[in-house]
């Protein structure tokens, strides 16, 4: 089934709902953005160069200062229009547990914590989503064979798929535009699935996160008012995406079917498979090597890439590139037997970690 004029329908029916927030959201952090640039500098607000840094020009990490305003603004803001009665607690705990993520990410980019205490504080913040929104995993569609979980597997499932997700996205925010460009994609598959359903206030959400990282992509890959989103911005942003992410999964029936064919589980997987994968190596090497897996390093695929030549932008088109291509094949293999399907989605991500590696980029030598 052609998906095409469903999509049409979604992007040409809502304009309101659509391009008013992510106008409002790009314009106002934007702004906010340069304010930020130039106190920064006067005030000499700038992120150190370490031995792991893969930056070596001026720049802040106060980005998520910025993010978590503008974002808490705009929710606000159009929460009156959107929000029905039984939705204002939902919002309350989730405002909630946003400011919780968001200040212990200001903490570590202002004065590093310990990692345990920052796995704490959002263990916290996602009991919240689970307890308080009953926003929870309850079944892995027929992955491994497996359907409906209880109600305890299903909160511990629940508790670690979520601090997977925001520790990941932490950890891939490692060069320019990466982390920020593979939630772009995310935040644009939930906002069109929400509006589709005419869930306006979940919609907003995506949308006005789109708006937000369009803005801070251009700072991002500036070589004169560089901004990293720091992991105050890093929580915020994968917080969010642990909220659509549990929100996509809570909806039931086939509404969506003429727009998303299959198991919603192949596209979470494809959605987010740079992170659960990169991230995944990663501790593997660290424990081979007997190191803290919560020990940051370079062997992250984005810093190898960099080392085989390729520039931040080039590494980072290639790997948001990945993420589009496998959702597109998990709705071209959505109609085969859940297991060949997610055995097709994972062996192409393996190879892809496989090969990739061994590409390196000849850099041409100017006359």
């Amino acid at each position: 089934m052609n998906p095409l004029p469903y999509l049409e329908q979604v992007l040409t029916g809502n304009l309101i709902y659509l391009y008013l927030p992510l106008v409002l959201a790009y314009f106002i952090s934007h702004q906010l953005f340069l304010i930020l640039v130039k106190v920064s500098k006067g005030k000499n607000l700038q992120v150190p160069i370490v031995d792991r840094s893969s930056h070596s020009i001026w720049c802040t990490n106060l980005g998520g200062v910025i993010i978590y305003f503008v974002i808490t603004f705009s929710r606000h803001l159009f929460a009156a229009l959107l929000l029905e009665t039984e939705q204002t607690n939902e919002s309350l705990f989730l405002s909630l547990s946003i400011l919780i993520v968001f200040f212990i990410g200001l903490k570590d980019d202002l004065i590093e914590i310990n990692p345990y205490k920052k796995i704490a504080g959002q263990l916290l913040a996602f009991a919240m989503l689970i307890f308080f929104m009953d926003l929870k995993i309850e079944s892995f569609g027929g992955i491994f064979g497996i359907q409906e979980l209880s109600s305890g597997v299903s909160i511990l499932v629940s508790f670690l798929a979520a601090l997977f997700i925001i520790n990941s996205f932490n950890l891939i925010d490692g060069i320019d535009g990466l982390a920020a460009s593979i939630a772009l994609i995310i935040n644009l598959f939930f906002g069109i699935y929400f509006l589709f359903f005419e869930d306006y206030y979940h919609a907003l959400i995506a949308i006005t996160m789109i708006g937000i990282l369009l803005s801070f992509l251009q700072f991002n890959f500036s070589t004169t008012e560089k901004v990293f989103m720091g992991d105050s911005g890093a929580f915020v942003i994968a917080l969010l995406i642990t909220y659509q992410f549990f929100t996509f999964l809570s909806y039931t029936g086939d509404a969506a079917q003429p727009l998303l064919v299959g198991p919603k589980i192949l596209y979470l997987i494809a959605l987010f498979s740079y992170p659960i994968a990169d991230t995944t190596r990663v501790f593997m090497v660290r424990v081979r090597a007997r190191k803290n897996p919560f020990a940051p390093d370079k062997n992250h695929l984005h810093h190898l890439l960099l080392k085989n030549g390729f520039t931040h932008a080039q590494a980072t088109l290639l790997l948001a590139s990945l993420t589009l291509s496998l959702v597109l094949l998990a709705y071209l293999v959505s109609d085969l037997p859940i297991a060949l399907s997610f055995t097709l989605l994972t062996g192409t991500l393996y190879a892809f970690f496989y090969l990739v590696p061994k590409i390196k980029l000849v850099k041409m030598r100017t006359a």
